[in-house]
């Protein structure tokens, strides 16, 4: 089993990230690898720091010395002083996948097996508040 322990509050933009991670289970040593949203490699001990610029969704995988494997993830909600507006770029897309523009996309839409993303924020106030939403879906 993987845990991972931090306070579980947002952070402010510019502050450090500290997540800590666990394993319960398996034969020591441990392997730790951290990836971020984009799927990007961020971290290979149990202990990830980082300086909070965005919302960001942190994976976390163990590996055990006799290969068992356990994986977790943390949400760390970052409150910034202006809204950051979300790019393609922000996003991890599987290859043999594509964006789909249509407002009246459902999941069977045209054949695609469609699957909802993300949704991302119009507006952060600041108290943290989130007002509106807009959906991102994934079809392959």
């Amino acid at each position: 089993m993987a845990v991972i322990d931090w306070d579980e509050e947002p952070v402010a933009a510019g502050e450090s990230i500290v997540l800590q991670a666990y394993a319960v289970g398996g034969k020591e040593p441990y392997t730790y690898q951290w990836v971020d949203q984009m799927n990007e490699p961020v971290g290979s001990s149990d202990l990830f720091t980082c300086e909070a610029s965005v919302n960001q969704t942190y994976r976390l995988e163990i590996t055990s010395a006799d290969g068992q494997t356990a994986r977790t993830k943390a949400l760390v909600p970052v409150i910034a002083p202006t809204l950051s507006v979300a790019t393609f770029d922000d996003l991890f897309l599987e290859s043999e996948s594509n964006w789909m523009f249509d407002p009246d996309a459902t999941p069977s839409r045209n054949g695609f097996r469609c699957v909802l993303q993300r949704f991302f924020p119009l507006r952060q106030l600041p108290d943290g508040a989130i007002r509106g939403m807009v959906r991102i879906w994934l079809c392959k």
